[in-house]
């Protein structure tokens, strides 16, 4: 396979990151958000909200990003344990910078029961000169970036497992296989959500740290580990360039699309409440099915030199 970057991925990264800025801005700045109904929101507000729910592009475009190297370097003959100390290094970078992220730099949580807001050490200090230490529900919160480090960390582990039998399985198939049992498996995060409120009002917080990174919002590793298997498979597909590959994308992405979507549009809207229920599934389903639409098209971009394309893909690599 040609080692090159796939220039549409770095484009795709970077209208993420471009779209995040603009769309947290928004939210955190919309005049009068205490006061809207949710029950009967402004468009504006449902549209940003659901896009607000975005990560797992992110999460996908990180399995497919981490796969086409991982399989790149499998082939031209690289030692597993420097692959897997690599990505453990990344996995930690990410692990590292989302913690700093959520507790010292990032944007705060709006408490609406208190009209108030959660702010992060530095935010805090600059809009009123005082020292908060972050509380406990903001260290164990899941952001994106901690997301991505521990899904960097579990694909080193499953391509470990692959690597052993490498020569017995066919690993677009394992991964494609592996994406789809976890995400079924993944709406176990349901009940188990409420279980880990549960256990959170209790004090037993014991089965609070057992439970935080499957379930604990916002970007748990259940579901979000199935976006970058699904962006792992794309990439193998890729990788041994597998015929219909793109077909069994488009099939699959479509299918994920037009059922989560069903679903979504048919099933009682708590979208705007952050509830984790069906409602929830239903959107994580459909977004898988756009996010592997995206990332088909995004693969085949060849050329992002100029113009506007420059300019977003400059905020996918940076």
């Amino acid at each position: 396979m040609d080692s090159k970057r796939f220039v549409g991925i770095d484009f795709l990264r970077g209208i993420g990151i471009f779209v995040v800025l603009i769309l947290h801005t928004a939210f955190y700045s919309f005049d009068g958000i205490f006061d809207v109904d949710f029950s009967n929101p402004p468009l504006m507000i449902t549209i940003i909200g659901l896009l607000l729910m975005f990560a797992g592009i992110f999460a996908m475009v990180s399995g497919f990003a981490h796969t086409t190297q991982i399989l790149s370097r499998i082939e031209s003959g690289k030692d597993m344990g420097a692959i897997l100390k690599h990505l453990a290094i990344v996995a930690l970078y990410l692990l590292v910078i989302g913690f700093l992220q959520k507790t010292v730099f990032g944007s705060g949580h709006i408490h609406f029961e208190t009209r108030s807001f959660d702010n992060t050490i530095l935010v805090e200090l600059i809009k009123t000169g005082t020292l908060n230490l972050p509380d406990l529900n903001r260290i164990l919160y899941i952001n994106s970036l901690t997301m991505m480090g521990l899904n960097v960390f579990l694909l080193g582990i499953v391509f470990k497992v692959i690597y052993v039998f490498k020569n017995k399985v066919n690993i677009s198939l394992t991964l494609y296989i592996l994406a789809i049992v976890y995400f079924f498996i993944s709406f176990a995060r349901i009940p188990l959500y409420d279980t880990y409120i549960r256990a959170m009002d209790q004090g037993n917080y014991g089965l609070v740290l057992l439970l935080n990174l499957f379930v604990n919002k916002n970007n748990p590793v259940l579901p979000y580990f199935a976006f970058a298997l699904f962006g792992a498979w794309i990439s193998a597909l890729k990788h041994y360039k597998v015929k219909n590959g793109s077909l069994f994308v488009l099939v699959n992405g479509l299918a994920f699309l037009l059922i989560g979507g069903y679903l979504y549009a048919t099933l009682p809207d708590t979208m705007l409440e952050r509830a984790i229920d069906t409602k929830w599934f239903a959107i994580m389903g459909a977004q898988i099915g756009l996010f592997m639409l995206m990332i088909l098209g995004a693969a085949s971009i060849k050329c992002v030199d100029r113009g506007f394309k420059r300019f977003i893909t400059r905020f996918g690599i940076a």
